[in-house]
């Protein structure tokens, strides 16, 4: 998708001002009210945001998020400290019972992120070796209105996919389009088989003893 002249485009990111905190009659609630780089006011719940450091005067770079069929824009900020794809530890703090989006009970385990807020993320199959465990790594697959959203998988494939985006952002920044996609496709295979190599170890190393490989 091209870019125009003054639009906003869904999923580039842009460095907003951060104007003030206000109030909506009629509302308990408060706002960030932030300024886009076409001079456009973008409101944000501030409740959702208290740990972002929104301070007016100040700039921060936000995604456009969603940007629906009535032209209705969507932002979400760079969090002060995650970013998704990466992995990071977490403080296990329980495991629970919950009850997910299709209806079936699932176990889960409830974790600390760096500002004590709880955030939960489904027990993997090979969830018992995590109950002995005090902290968890995590990979940060989405960060949506403030909130963190996990996804625990192994050490070794999350290395992986770090690496890959390292590798990625290297090759987009670097390089042209024809460039790029020729390197795409290269680094596609080369990844494949890397991937394959790992899967095997896993697979023979990971039912022997965890101390090499688990989540």
């Amino acid at each position: 998708m091209k870019e125009s002249k003054q639009k906003l485009v869904e999923g580039k990111k842009y460095h907003f001002k951060v104007i003030k905190i206000m109030s909506m009659p009629g509302e308990d609630q408060e706002y960030y009210v932030l300024e886009d780089p076409y001079r456009k006011k973008h409101l944000l719940l501030a409740e959702l945001y208290r740990n972002h450091q929104l301070i007016p005067g100040n700039k921060v770079v936000c995604r456009i998020d969603k940007i629906n069929c009535n032209g209705k824009i969507f932002i979400e900020p760079d969090h002060p400290y995650y970013r998704e794809g990466e992995t990071f530890d977490f403080e296990i703090t329980r495991f629970e019972q919950r009850m997910n989006q299709i209806g079936e009970m699932e176990e889960v385990i409830v974790v600390k992120d760096r500002f004590g807020n709880e955030v939960t993320t489904p027990v993997p199959d090979s969830g018992m070796e995590t109950r002995n465990r005090k902290k968890v790594s995590a990979m940060v697959k989405m960060i949506k209105k403030g909130s963190i959203h996990l996804a625990v998988i192994n050490k070794c494939i999350a290395t992986l996919v770090e690496i890959g985006m390292i590798v990625w952002k290297y090759i987009w920044g670097k390089f042209g389009r024809k460039k790029r996609e020729l390197y795409f496709v290269k680094v596609s295979l080369w990844s494949y088989v890397i991937v394959y190599l790992f899967g095997c170890l896993i697979i023979h190393y990971g039912t022997i003893d965890n101390k090499y490989f688990y989540i």
